[in-house]
């Protein structure tokens, strides 16, 4: 679809719900949901390997603080940063969307961040 590696989801209607919301998040460091309706989600997959301890760097932080501002924005929060949340593409990080609707705070987010980059948050 346009050059993207995507994955195909079957959904049921409070998740559609989700993914709606989340196609609102827009950001480089978002994969984009493409399509969610009629049960079914199309969402793009990033090109990249994920993120390990040893390969995640301090100038991936950017991106993924980008990435949680964008999801702030629109009300919502991602409730699970860790490293197999990341993927690293050509040039930068992106944060994969949460599966399941979050009730975190954005704030324990930003802590989960700052730990995955050895801060204390």
């Amino acid at each position: 679809l346009l050059g993207r590696d995507v994955a195909l989801l079957e959904a049921t209607p409070e998740e559609l719900v989700h993914f709606r919301a989340l196609a609102k998040a827009v950001s480089p460091f978002l994969p984009l949901v493409l399509f969610a309706q009629d049960q079914t989600v199309i969402l793009e997959w990033p090109r990249g390997e994920r993120a390990t301890a040893s390969t995640l760097g301090l100038h991936h932080m950017s991106d993924l603080g980008e990435a949680l501002e964008a999801l702030e924005k629109v009300g919502l929060s991602h409730g699970a940063i860790d490293v197999e949340s990341i993927v690293l593409g050509e040039a930068r990080a992106l944060l994969l969307l949460p599966m399941t609707p979050s009730t975190r705070p954005i704030d324990e987010d930003r802590r989960s961040l700052a730990k995955l980059f050895g801060m204390r948050g």
